[in-house]
């Protein structure tokens, strides 16, 4: 059952469903495409082919991603929470707090912080983990068609770069 994005709703959500759900062991393996197509133009919301209006500053589900964007080019930097420089969880607390949102610094105390969605459920804006077993190693803000925005690695700047592995647990900012 799909359920409209609403700050009000999202307020209603337990953060320990996340916990949960990682306990459960409900990780998404992602089917990543070799030539999938960017998503600068549009963005499938669950792969069944529905297909969203182009990135729109300020729309909502677009307002983290958009913001994550719009700090492309930024360089990686190991423990960085800076647009001087980060990693992969300091972007992603930073375009957090930049909404207001403050979430944890690490990459797992995040994925603890949000909640899960279901495997073709997620959309443009919602943060996609990486997985090593229980252990969450990077992060990334989903941009739809098994693309995202993330901080890379050393010699990677902050891109819109395709996802390269699985498995994955998307997860969706609490308000």
């Amino acid at each position: 059952m799909r359920t409209s994005a609403t700050p009000a709703r999202f307020r209603l959500l337990s953060r320990a469903l996340a916990g949960a759900a990682l306990s459960a062991g409900l990780v998404a393996s992602a089917a990543i495409p070799a030539q999938a197509a960017s998503p600068s133009s549009t963005v499938n919301f669950s792969g069944a082919g529905a297909s969203a209006p182009a990135l729109t500053p300020g729309t909502d589900p677009y307002n983290l991603l958009n913001t994550a964007k719009s700090y492309s080019g930024t360089p990686y930097q190991w423990g960085g929470t800076s647009p001087s420089g980060w990693d992969c969880s300091g972007l992603t607390q930073y375009v957090l707090g930049s909404h207001g949102m403050h979430y944890p610094r690490t990459t797992n105390a995040q994925l603890a912080a949000t909640q899960t969605v279901a495997a073709g459920d997620q959309q443009p804006g919602d943060l996609v983990f990486f997985m090593s077993g229980s252990n969450a190693y990077h992060v990334g803000i989903y941009a739809g068609n098994g693309w995202m925005v993330d901080a890379g690695r050393s010699g990677k700047s902050t891109s819109l770069r395709q996802m390269w592995a699985s498995p994955v647990i998307y997860t969706r900012v609490l308000v």
